[in-house]
Parts: structure tokens; sequence; C-alpha cells
């Protein structure tokens, strides 16, 4: 995980020219699909937002009717560009001064790694040790009913590396709580999946704005290098791991994610459905999507 820091601390705010895509759209709308339900039947629920970026769904959570949202991510370039956003605050490590903007200081970002958190409060302040009981509030619990991690996971490339972020996870969940996460297009054939994709990209280069590539399997054999290329006027390259499906439960299970484990069905919703041509859906298909989506209680 180590290249996660130093790739977004160059791109930045410029990783915010995707959000405007159709594909976003889709992928936010199973987002709030898949967390309405948790926020609905717990008004005043804490969000802490893993690899959070410029804070596009941070924001939502909030906007969704999270009563407190925690952003963490360890770029400092992505969370310069999230705190510059405006709506919400500007604090340093350990949460900074309260904004009275949009957000009604509901919403803070900290810079941090999640596989290495300790147990955070909501400033942001590290309150406990991974795994350790007793430590702050709640006899060591975590202070957290819903952890996001929107693209978090594929920041893993092999098992041990994913039970670590799972760890903080499992850290930061209070008993009962959930984690909704988005990973690359899970399937239970990567190999070949990998292989459309290829052949996508070969027949409709760019097609998406985006591109995300497969450069070669990785050498422990738990899946890909994985590349997305962001095509505009301000055009960026990233990397990140495209692991086999039953890894994802796997980690979780190990790290002490004992409750229920679903990967969910994703809808293309009619208003996003308008945002695109005909063609350019069924392309999408036809590349096989761009995103799973999973969630696992504590």
């Amino acid at each position: 995980m180590a290249f996660a820091s130093t790739q977004y601390d160059t791109i930045g705010d410029k990783y915010n020219d995707i959000k405007v895509l159709p594909f976003s759209f889709y992928e936010r709308a199973n987002v709030r699909a898949a967390v309405q339900p948790y926020l609905d039947a717990n008004p005043s629920a804490a969000v802490l937002d893993l690899a959070c970026g410029t804070g596009f769904i941070s924001r939502s959570l909030v906007e969704w009717g999270a009563r407190y949202v925690l952003g963490v991510d360890i770029s400092v370039g992505m969370i310069e560009a999230a705190r510059a956003d405006g709506r919400g605050q500007g604090g340093g490590g350990g949460g900074g001064d309260d904004d009275d903007g949009d957000n009604g200081g509901r919403l803070r970002y900290v810079v941090g790694d999640a596989k290495g958190l300790g147990r955070l409060d909501w400033e942001g302040n590290e309150i406990g040790h991974a795994g350790e009981e007793g430590a702050g509030e709640g006899e060591g619990k975590g202070q957290f009913d819903i952890v996001v991690g929107t693209w978090l996971l594929n920041y893993a490339e092999d098992t041990v590396e994913m039970a670590k972020m799972w760890r903080s996870i499992v850290t930061n969940l209070k008993d009962g709580g959930v984690f909704i996460g988005t990973v690359p297009r899970a399937a239970d054939d990567l190999d070949g999946l990998v292989a459309r994709k290829a052949r996508f990209n070969a027949e409709h280069p760019g097609y998406f704005g985006a591109t995300w590539e497969h450069p070669h399997k990785l050498a422990n054999g738990e899946g890909y290098l994985g590349r997305m290329r962001g095509h505009g006027t301000r055009p960026f390259v990233f990397e990140w791991y495209h692991l086999r499906k039953e890894i994802h439960e796997v980690a979780a299970r190990r790290a002490g994610m004992t409750g229920r484990f679903e990967w969910r069905q994703l809808v293309l919703e009619e208003e996003d459905r308008r945002r695109a041509s005909e063609e350019y859906w069924e392309r999408y298909e036809q590349m096989c999507g761009h995103f799973s989506i999973l969630v696992a209680h504590k």
C-alpha cells in the first residue's frame, strides 16, 4: 500500500474530475442504497469514512443523514483537497476547529493509514490501539456505528495486508456495526474478467473518460496489479490491486468480522441511466463494470 500516499498526493483534486462522469453517479447511487437503511435506522449514526479521498462520499454521507462523519485518508494531498472544498472543517491531525459552514461541524478530515489505525474518537484522536481492550470510552469498543470504505480494500496487495485494514475497521466499529465498501468488480473468474476488460480497452480506448487496466498478475498469485487512467483536461494515472473475490471475506474473518458478509446486487436507476446513452450502458456491461459493493457486519 506504500504507493497509495505518494501517487494521490500528486493527483489531489484532479480526482474530482471523474466524479462528474455517468459511471460515478451510478456508483454513488449504489453506495447510497447500501448505506441509507443503516442511517435511517440510526439518526445519531457516527460514520468513519476510510480512504475518503477528496471527500466526495464523506460529504454525501452527511447529506444522507449521518450525524457525524470522520474522513480519513493516507494522502495529505487528498485531505487538503477535501478541506479546500469548504464543506467540512479544515483542522489538522487532532481534528482542528469546527466549521460552521454547510455541514455545521458534522464533518472532519484527518490523515491516517487504514492498515494501522488505532481506535479513533470523533475528532480523529487515537484513544486506543488496535485490539487493545479497555482503551478510551465504551471499555475499548469502537466509536462508530458505520465504517465506509469506498476504494479502500483495493490498496491491499495480499490477504495479510487486507486483514490489517479489516483490523482497523473492526477496532473502530461498535459491536453490531456495519462496514460498507466498494472494490474493483468482484468475479468468480478474475482471469476471465481481466481478459474481457483488455479486449474492450483495445476496441474502445478511453470510451468512458477513464480506463481500467490490469498490467500483470501479482507474484503472490492472489490477483492483479490494477491501473486507472483518467482522461480529460487534467489526465492522471494511479495504481491499485485487484484481488480474488474470496480473499475479501477470508481477510475479514481473520481480522474478527464475525457477522454476515454479503455482496450487493447493483441497480442502475432510471435517473442515472438517463445520464448517458443506451450504448454507453451496454458498453459498460460489456466492459464488466468497474465496481462491486460488499457489506459486512461486526
